[in-house]
């Protein structure tokens, strides 16, 4: 083919494809939503074929990418006769296949490529692609509404408040569509996590902070602009003292930092294991304030953990609070059990909250009788009492020998009516007493009986109903009614 021939195809090949200019770029406008960043792609594909028309090696694509921030701006696209500069025109045939926009050249060493170009564009958003061919469409001066091939969206807003009422920052809001494996997640601003969300139905499984993950489960169905609100526990925070020290002074002592954060919760269900962050000596966290924690304090010596402080008993947490952990101690002397403990004639140490109650029963053992329990220095004949904890650190101690000894026997005098508060499982009385507890039911049965050390008697194992309680103390008779 002559030289003169082939110009003159190229500028057919200009002609067909309806570009004006044989040098410049085309000038084109597209039009898309304001919430979308457009991606426009110009791809080129080359393919070499043998002359018994079978493909040789595999099939070349390069593209060209560029992004538009900004809808019904006017750009520069590569004019498709630049591809000219790409490829050797010497020699061979060229021929025009206009309807899948080729370009096709034979040689005459008897093969030849076919070189295809397509106009594109494409967005992806929170893993949702869209694509769409404007290879027909590209027209010097033309404007190209791609509008129509964007789905429809909203604006959903999620507020999260606490307890208070107080708009809460940096939690972590995540939404899955009812359709799909995709996810979206948002952080709150100004108590706001915004979306820009397809029709649809959508969960909101949880939201997370620096405290914690929490459970909401939820679902919305998205069909036009909306707000949302959901409530978080409020952020509290309190101390710990264990044995009289803070933690501040613990972790002092053994070198740790705020990233080391030793106290874990769990409800008297165990079934919530609230997250908690330690800060500045104050331990931080999301509670619940009408429920009760057992707290755990976990210290660890080099790879191995050690549980410092597993606490006996419940306590209800509020912010400010200081909750005091102390160490009791169960010992016996003589052939016996005490408890709570379930080892022969040994030693037990245990926490419990400061205020708490422990219920402790001694248990002779072959032909031993029980003498009394011994408790900072206090004696009482009881052998089963419920003690309140009021010391950061209690030794009790169960003795034991081979003689019957008597109980205390209540003395003749006149009967005081006293006042007492139900707690949860406990009964509160209005002093601290050193006494025996007679419980009866309003038929005069007698449904319990035990030791008292303290102002707390355990009644969690008494069922609900009207009672009448009597207190017998140095000589003297107190009773009170109560209803559990």
């Amino acid at each position: 083919m002559k030289k003169n021939t082939l110009t003159i195809l190229l500028l057919t090949v200009v002609a067909l494809f309806g570009f004006c200019d044989f040098a410049q770029a085309v000038r084109v406008k597209f039009v898309f939503p304001q919430s979308v960043s457009l991606q426009i792609i110009t791809e080129v594909t080359e393919t070499k074929y043998d002359n018994a028309g079978l493909q040789i090696g595999d099939e070349g694509i390069s593209r060209d990418y560029f992004s538009l921030d900004n809808p019904s701006e006017w750009v520069d696209l590569e004019d498709v006769n630049d591809l000219r500069e790409k490829y050797e025109f010497e020699g061979g045939d060229l021929t025009i296949d206009d309807r899948h926009h080729e370009l096709k050249i034979v040689y005459s060493d008897g093969f030849y490529r076919v070189v295809s170009y397509r106009y594109y564009w494409n967005y992806k958003r929170n893993d949702d692609e869209f694509e769409g061919d404007i290879t027909d469409q590209v027209v010097d001066g033309a404007t190209i509404d791609l509008t129509k091939n964007f789905p429809a969206e909203y604006i959903v807003t999620v507020n999260i408040v606490d307890t208070d009422g107080t708009p809460q920052d940096d939690v972590e809001v995540t939404l899955n569509p009812d359709e799909g494996y995709n996810y979206y997640r948002e952080s709150t601003v100004n108590g706001k996590a915004v979306f820009t969300l397809q029709e649809g139905t959508y969960h909101i499984y949880e939201l997370g902070d620096a405290y914690g993950d929490y459970e909401i489960d939820e679902t919305i169905e998205v069909s036009k602009d909306m707000t949302v609100t959901y409530t978080l526990p409020k952020l509290i925070s309190f101390d710990v003292m264990i044995n009289g020290m803070t933690l501040a002074q613990i972790y002092d002592s053994r070198g740790y930092d705020e990233d080391n954060n030793i106290v874990r919760l769990i409800t008297t269900d165990y079934q919530k294991h609230p997250s908690t962050r330690y800060k500045g000596g104050k331990v931080y966290c999301r509670l619940d304030p009408n429920q009760e924690y057992r707290v755990y304090c976990d210290l660890f010596e080099g790879y191995k953990r050690q549980d410092f402080a597993y606490v006996n008993g419940t306590t209800k947490i509020s912010d400010g609070s200081t909750i005091r952990i102390a160490t009791f101690n169960v010992q016996t002397d003589g052939e016996g059990l005490a408890f709570p403990r379930d080892e022969f004639a040994g030693n037990s140490s245990y926490y419990v909250f400061v205020g708490n109650p422990v219920r402790l029963a001694a248990v002779p053992v072959g032909d031993s009788k029980f003498v009394c329990w011994t408790i900072n220095g206090k004696e009482n004949t009881n052998a089963m009492i419920d003690f309140t904890v009021k010391d950061d650190i209690t030794t009790a101690t169960a003795k034991f020998s081979g003689e019957i000894v008597n109980q205390v026997k209540t003395a003749d005098s006149s009967i005081e009516n006293i006042s007492v508060v139900v707690d949860g499982n406990y009964l509160v009385l209005p002093t601290d007493l050193d006494a025996t507890a007679s419980l009866y039911a309003t038929d005069g049965r007698l449904v319990k009986r035990t030791g008292v050390v303290g102002n707390k008697i355990n009644i969690s194992d008494l069922p609900t109903g009207a009672y009448i309680l009597s207190l017998t103390a140095n000589g003297k008779r107190q009773n009170a009614q109560f209803v559990k």
